[in-house]
């Protein structure tokens, strides 16, 4: 993606500007300048990261990355990922059909890649130090990076790959806060602003826009170009990010992979797409001229407008290389990695083979036809892989919904368990069964198990014992009308209920329901039960607790509710 930025950031706004996408606009209007923005945004933004990151990276990458890594596959091929749908024939000559077609796009999507950055460097070295362009030169360029790439694939990835990213993505900022620096910087965010605009609201129209009914050229030279190109490299970018992207979760992972790169690609067209329209415009078409000669050469056409342009082209020439160098670097770990069974570390001599692979094709493309055999080579392996990536859509997606489900269930029951007793233990709440009464449920035949139930009642009789009832106080209950100081009668003693309360709440229930009677028997007949408030208690009555309740010093002087008994004179 580095490569593809660099060699379009400038030529592909000009293009659309001097011939507008599906003759939609007057070439070299206004309206041509948005719509050549609006469809860089379009080529470049969401719709690519969307193929490559969502499709190849969220489904490959995140297909590949959550089955291997939450499933339990201890590989990183792209066949495991289909488990889900086909089961152990993933072991067999099916598994290894899809395996054998991820390798060739791969391989396919990586010569892309390089023949275009061979095709750019080539122009640089011209346009800034004078070299003979042509195949010659071209050889020379892959011979060159092939060694660069071939020695970084000999060291662990945490020091090669690792090191030309960070080196890449540093110049890369450096270079586009220069040129924002040195620019109209005020043309280049009303030109963001307006064209991410443009692209939001005309998204869903200019995603389906065919030509249905007035066929147009224009289509499969670009927007089915650089799918295709997408496809092609979702394999290969997509394990690779899955080899890294252990420990994140799926929401880290959409957004480190789907909306960063798609902001840093809109921030890179504003800012040398639309310079390169202002100075067209200077310059009276002779960048859009330039571009549509030779797509590589209107970067460096660009620069020559600018001071320092010497230095300027040379930070270009050593950027496009180490994105050269890093990409065919992550190439060869992936292939190797595919074709050694998923191994997550392949052996040197493998990677060292699948990069002498790759730069002999590119070689072979740049030879047989340059950038339309890079095209018609792109297109070509990635349409078997695109039915692929739909299959992979279906495994992931019956995978996270199973997983879903789980979590659901076990939420669910979690939710609809009985409260937690008082040492915060869940137990099981039985169900109930259809068709079944609820004294069946309960007693019948369809009685679920109650051991639990049972088990929590002991568990609280022990953690809070109670007196046993004696005859006194079964006789004091409300209801019971033999020794009831009124003598109402009632309907018999009531039965202790067992509820699992707390020390508070047995207080509350005890005081309202019984008293305890004197020492010695019951009360007399001439005794007043009532409660006094703590001021008028008497003064020998001691704090005791952290409710700061009055207790008499004699127990018979206090009955069970707390008060105090006071006998008539």
């Amino acid at each position: 993606m580095g490569i593809g930025l660099t060699f379009w950031g400038v030529s592909e706004p000009l293009l659309h500007y001097d011939d507008p996408p599906l003759g939609l606009a007057e070439p070299k209007t206004p309206e041509a300048a948005d719509l050549a923005m609006q469809y860089s945004f379009f080529h470049w933004t969401l719709h690519p990261w969307g193929i490559y990151a969502v499709v190849g990276l969220a489904v490959v990458g995140l297909a590949v990355a959550y089955l291997s890594y939450n499933k339990g596959i201890k590989d990183l091929r792209i066949s495991r990922a289909m488990r889900p749908l086909l089961g152990d024939r993933v072991e067999g000559p099916i598994g290894a059909a899809i395996d054998v077609l991820a390798i060739v796009a791969t391989l396919f999507g990586v010569a892309v890649s390089l023949g275009l950055g061979t095709l750019q460097l080539d122009a640089g070295l011209e346009a800034a130090f004078g070299a003979t362009s042509g195949t010659t030169l071209q050889l020379i360029i892959i011979g060159v990076t092939a060694a660069g790439y071939m020695l970084s694939a000999s060291t662990p990835i945490e020091k090669g790959i690792n090191w030309l990213s960070q080196a890449s993505m540093v110049l890369a900022a450096i270079m586009l806060v220069l040129f924002f620096v040195l620019g109209p910087s005020i043309l280049q965010l009303n030109a963001m602003t307006e064209g991410t605009g443009r692209y939001i609201g005309q998204l869903i129209p200019t995603s389906l826009r065919m030509s249905a009914f007035d066929p147009d050229p224009w289509l499969g030279d670009w927007t089915v170009f650089f799918w295709a190109t997408w496809i092609a490299w979702a394999p290969y970018v997509g394990v690779f990010i899955a080899r890294i992207s252990r420990g994140r979760t799926i929401r880290e992972f959409i957004l480190g992979v789907l909306i960063a790169p798609s902001i840093f690609s809109m921030i890179w067209f504003s800012v040398f797409g639309s310079t390169a329209l202002d100075l067209d415009n200077q310059l009276g078409g002779a960048l859009s001229a330039a571009a549509t000669r030779d797509e590589a050469v209107a970067l460096f056409t660009f620069l020559e407008q600018y001071p320092l342009a010497i230095i300027t082209s040379t930070l270009f020439i050593i950027l496009i290389w180490i994105f050269f160098v890093a990409g065919a670097d992550a190439g060869t770990v992936v292939l190797g990695s595919m074709s050694a069974g998923g191994a997550l570390d392949p052996s040197v001599f493998v990677r060292l083979v699948w990069g002498a692979v790759m730069a002999a094709l590119a070689a072979i493309l740049l030879v047989a036809g340059g950038l339309p055999a890079l095209q018609n080579g792109a297109i070509l392996a990635a349409t078997p892989f695109a039915f692929i990536m739909v299959a992979l859509c279906w495994s992931l997606q019956r995978t996270l919904s199973g997983d879903y489900r789980k979590q659901m269930q076990a939420r669910g029951d979690q939710t609809n368990a009985p409260p937690p007793d008082h040492r915060g233990r869940h137990h099981e709440r039985p169900e109930p069964v259809p068709g079944a009464d609820r004294d069946d449920q309960r007693h019948g035949p369809h009685a679920p198990p109650r051991h639990d139930w049972a088990r929590a009642r002991v568990r609280v009789a022990r953690a809070y014992p109670r007196r046993r009832m004696d005859a006194d106080d079964r006789r004091l209950l409300p209801g019971d009308g033999s020794d009831h100081p009124t003598g109402a009668s009632g309907p018999g003693p009531r039965r202790r209920r067992h509820h699992v309360l707390g020390r508070g709440a047995e207080r509350v229930r005890r005081a309202q329901h019984r008293a305890r009677p004197a020492r010695g028997g019951l009360l007399a007949a001439g005794a007043d039960v009532r409660c006094v408030p703590p001021a008028d208690q008497p003064a020998g009555a001691r704090r005791r607790g952290s409710d700061q309740r009055r207790v008499p010093q004699r127990a018979g002087d206090r009955d069970r509710t707390g008060c105090l008994r006071l006998q008539r004179a």
